[in-house]
């Protein structure tokens, strides 16, 4: 069996207020880190299927002058497909790095 690895993923939001899953997997993470991308116009949200820019419903709050947030789901991880981001801006990017069971 292999052992931990690690995945980055770039992801979009292509319409402000709507949330868009990073990742449509089964895989368990055990960490990750959020940073939104240089360059982006708003804050941008991280969390799940709920996370909503539009709403009361916000998630994580970042700002690209913040650094890379860091969370650590090594006591029960979570599955991948559970991790969704959101932007107040359309277009803007969020990076992710994933260290996955």
């Amino acid at each position: 069996m292999a052992g931990p690895h690690v995945e980055d993923y770039t992801t979009n939001v292509p319409a402000a207020g709507t949330a868009v899953q990073i990742a449509n997997t089964s895989r368990k993470v055990l960490k990750v880190w959020v940073k939104p991308q240089e360059g982006n116009s708003g804050v941008t949200y991280f969390g799940d299927s709920a996370v909503e820019a539009s709403s009361t419903v916000k998630g994580w709050t970042m700002s690209t002058t913040e650094p890379a947030q860091l969370f650590d789901f090594t006591e029960a991880p979570p599955l991948q497909s559970h991790f969704w981001v959101d932007a107040a801006t359309t277009d803007d990017k969020v990076n992710t790095v994933w260290l996955l069971e």
